[in-house]
């Protein structure tokens, strides 16, 4: 159902509106369904309007390539605000079989939903609560000096430092700390500046949490029928998260400009992305959304269910003090890329731009280069059709590289005999052979482990491989983990 708010003409050519919302309408307002374009478009009425407001969304479904016009007359709401128009547009109404041109001004409801929530597009937010950062204290503290700068962007270091100390990321360390990393300066696409560390002796400490980062295919799983969709993209992820100050002590860091440290988790952590993905997580887990790290996905099997859950996760984002990025937001989408993933109302595809990637990477001229590629491909296995059977050739190549390359002395009939002898391995055998059941309770349970990454098995001259590594026989096990010993300096040796 899509409303529309008819809004009276003021005296200085400012159109006052409303409300403008594609939910189902109120059935105690006074509603008439007219065709528009010959499609049904439910309408709320004002009897006294002399404008007719229309969403784009709801354009979009009537004209499949409006031609809108641009508009210089604001549209105010009630409460004082300014409404962005589109533009507007001349479209056929029919009502009791008379047709009339009706002039509508077009509203992205988008925007309007953006202006509503506007406080969550400004500034740097903090989530609840303080991280702790947890260290084996056996691990002995390490002392970075400063690493050069270049001069070029000496400038851009020092203000970006500046920015961050005004927004409460960074403070000035005046007194010795144990801990001193080295600063990392990167340059964005955009010419700006970002400014983290180096944590690599630090992460080394650090008792880490294990919390367990979702998998896209987790994602996709908990959402059957979804035909809409949005992507929130959190601002400064990790800075959102406030640490303790002897944490922030461990986060301290050399500059050319004296010592900082990070009032705010900082990138490079190794722990931040497995805390941020727990808060955030548990920010949005009853709302029907999902969260890897910092892009929040929500969906819905039509419009309403869509609509109504964006608002709670915006609302919930307001109540957690998450800021997002406007730019990077993309709401109400037929599809939308996430994690490297085209989710679409049809079905996952794969993302354009891996497959623009896959089409330019050059011909693989040794080893090193094949295997680069074969890595990369697995991406399309959850998608293509048989992707084992396809690249069997190229992994032939590597064949010999596996099974000899780190000094193994087993010839190929070995593991054939192996592979036959082998119970356990002749059924996997069989059901790569056969076609994977559409469940993975359908298969036996010893086969069960293999789901996961079934797209990557495939049966070459009688040999399994996972990719391109061969699957040894249960019964040479043993003997194969001695042959690869043997190179091994231990503690004998």
């Amino acid at each position: 159902m899509h409303t529309l708010e008819i809004c009276s003409e003021s005296d200085d050519d400012e159109l006052f509106v409303a409300t403008i919302d594609d939910s189902e309408l109120n059935t105690d307002e006074w509603t008439e369904t007219i065709n528009v374009n010959d499609v049904p478009v439910n309408f709320q009425l004002d009897t006294g309007a002399k404008c007719n407001v229309l969403s784009l969304h709801k354009l979009k479904t009537i004209c499949s390539h409006p031609i809108i016009t641009k508009q210089v007359s604001p549209l105010r709401s009630y409460s004082g605000h300014i409404i962005d128009t589109v533009g507007v547009i001349n479209l056929r109404c029919t009502y009791k079989c008379q047709d009339h041109a009706v002039k509508f001004h077009i509203v992205d409801r988008n925007n309007k939903l953006k202006q509503q929530y506007r406080d969550l597009f400004k500034g740097l937010g903090c989530l609840p609560g303080t991280h702790k950062i947890r260290i084996n204290k056996t691990v002995a503290p390490v002392v970075h000096a400063p690493r050069k700068i270049p001069i070029a962007i000496k400038d851009k270091v020092k203000a970006e430092l500046d920015r961050m100390e005004d927004i409460g990321v960074i403070f000035k360390q005046q007194e010795p700390t144990q801990w001193v990393n080295s600063m990392v300066t990167v340059i964005k696409p955009n010419g700006k500046i970002r400014i983290s560390i180096d944590p690599r002796d630090l992460n080394k400490a650090i008792l880490r949490e294990h919390y367990p980062l979702k998998t896209v295919e987790e994602v996709i799983s908990q959402m059957p029928n979804a035909k809409v969709f949005s992507k929130l993209d959190a601002t400064s992820g990790f800075w959102h998260i406030q640490v303790d100050e002897p944490s922030s002590k461990l986060c301290t860091f050399n500059t050319p400009f004296g010592r900082y440290r990070f009032a705010r988790l900082p990138f490079g952590i190794n722990s931040a992305s497995e805390v941020f993905q727990k808060i955030v997580s548990e920010m949005v887990s009853d709302i029907g959304a999902e969260a890897i790290i910092d892009d929040i996905l929500i969906w819905g099997s039509d419009q309403k269910e869509h609509d109504m859950r964006l608002k709670q996760v915006l609302n919930r984002a307001r109540e957690y003090n998450l800021k997002l990025s406007a730019g990077k937001c993309e709401i109400s989408k037929p599809e939308v890329t996430y994690v490297g993933h085209r989710l679409t109302s049809e079905g996952v595809k794969p993302d354009p731009e891996k497959i623009r990637a896959v089409n330019k990477m050059s011909k693989p001229e040794c080893v090193n280069d094949l295997q680069t590629f074969m890595g990369f491909i697995q991406y399309l296995g959850k998608i293509m059709p048989n992707m084992s059977t396809v690249s069997a050739p190229l992994r032939t190549l590597l064949e010999k590289k596996t099974l000899y390359g780190t000094g193994m002395k087993y010839k190929k009939l070995e593991f054939k005999k192996g592979n036959a002898n082998d119970e356990h391995l002749q059924e996997l055998q069989d059901v790569i052979f056969d076609g994977w059941p559409n469940e993975k309770s359908e298969l036996l349970h010893s086969l069960r482990p293999y789901w996961t990454f079934r797209d990557e098995l495939s049966v070459i001259d009688g040999l399994l491989y996972k990719s391109n590594k061969a699957i040894v026989p249960n019964a040479l096990q043993n003997e194969m983990l001695d042959k690869i010993h043997e190179s091994h300096l231990g503690i004998v040796k």
